[in-house]
């Protein structure tokens, strides 16, 4: 009886990857905020908005920590509802290019001028295709999983 009540709360190799990531996404969200900008459904977002932006994805990944953790059914709502937004960001960012080169050019004061305009759109392109793969495998692995959450 032990037994099996220890392997029902054990929590899936596949969330704790997920934890894994939304951790560092969050450690990476805290650096970004000092950025200033921030890119939302393709536009740039000024200072406070782009701060406002960050705090709120910041809560939202912890709500979607908590809730993996507790097994809590909004959380996989909330989840669902989020990676999908991030999964229709990312198909918007695409087809909003010109704006997201422009932030990527903006990024750091440390490159040279020359090493900007050949590094941004290579980084944009990588960071738009991991990022939109990467939303629409957990959004995958969350529908799939949907019976850990009691549904």
């Amino acid at each position: 009886m032990m037994l099996k009540d220890k392997k029902k709360n054990k929590i899936p190799l596949g969330f704790i990857i997920i934890i894994i990531y939304l951790i560092y996404t969050i450690l990476s969200l805290i650096s970004a905020i000092f950025s200033k900008t921030a890119i939302f459904f393709g536009y740039i977002l000024s200072e406070s908005f782009a701060t406002f932006y960050y705090l709120i994805n910041m809560l939202i990944y912890i709500l979607i920590i908590y809730a993996i953790a507790k097994r809590k059914i909004w959380g996989w709502i909330l989840a669902m509802v989020f990676f999908s937004l991030e999964l229709l960001e990312g198909i918007i960012s695409f087809l909003n290019m010109e704006n997201i080169l422009y932030f990527f050019s903006t990024l750091s004061s440390s490159m040279s001028e020359e090493v900007i305009p050949e590094v941004a759109p290579i980084m944009a392109w990588i960071i738009l295709i991991m990022g939109t793969i990467i939303s629409a495998s957990i959004l995958i692995y969350f529908y799939k999983k949907k019976n850990y959450f009691g549904r």
